[in-house]
């Protein structure tokens, strides 16, 4: 029976076939220290659109049974502590598993998204009817969409090293062709318009 491809390999599949310049890395570490402590992997692609990352990172340790899985795309971007926030499309439990949700002042924003600020102050200004519109017509597609700008580093891209960040991520691999040309189409788009804003 042959072996089916990993995520990775589909990715890099994915990257190969569209020409994009991409990263790769795989990296499966032993630990000798303790014998309950037996690995570490890590995964890595990651390629630039237009001044946007497209990220894909998984990391295992066995030790900490600890896992983080992303997706998405990032652009750097320069603005106020004020406009530091996470939104995630509106729904039953969304109030209640968010952490320092606000109103934003704009009515259709607040009835479409649930937005959590950073600061405990903050007051993010930065979306428009028509961003609300395009995340949601992303969010359509992929489940846990998440959108925000924030301090959380992208380590794994140089670029986006120590840099302030806007960006749209969901917590699994996807490999889907056409599902990704769709996420990279819409999402650059969308970072693009807001990153020219500001």
């Amino acid at each position: 029976m042959e072996n089916e491809p990993t995520y990775f390999e589909l990715l890099t599949q994915y990257c190969k076939d569209r020409g994009y310049n991409y990263f790769s890395t795989a990296e499966r570490n032993r630990f000798v220290t303790t014998p309950g402590d037996p690995m570490k992997n890590k995964k890595v692609i990651y390629f630039e659109i237009r001044g946007v990352y497209f990220v894909a990172f998984d990391t295992f340790s066995a030790n900490m049974g600890s896992t983080n899985m992303y997706c998405g795309l990032f652009t750097d971007i320069r603005t106020s502590d004020n406009n530091l926030f996470s939104a995630i499309k509106r729904g039953f439990l969304t109030n209640f598993l968010t952490y320092r949700n606000i109103k934003t002042g704009n009515s259709y924003v607040d009835k479409k998204l649930t937005v959590s600020v950073e600061k405990r102050n903050g007051k993010p200004s930065v979306l428009t009817e028509s961003d609300v519109d395009r995340f949601l017509a992303i969010c359509n597609k992929f489940e846990g969409l998440r959108f925000g700008i924030s301090d959380e580093r992208v380590n794994e891209v140089h670029n986006l090293s120590k840099k302030r960040i806007l960006g749209l991520e969901f917590n699994y691999w996807e490999v889907d062709n056409e599902k990704l040309d769709f996420f990279i189409d819409k999402g650059v788009e969308l970072l693009e318009r807001i990153k020219t804003r500001l």
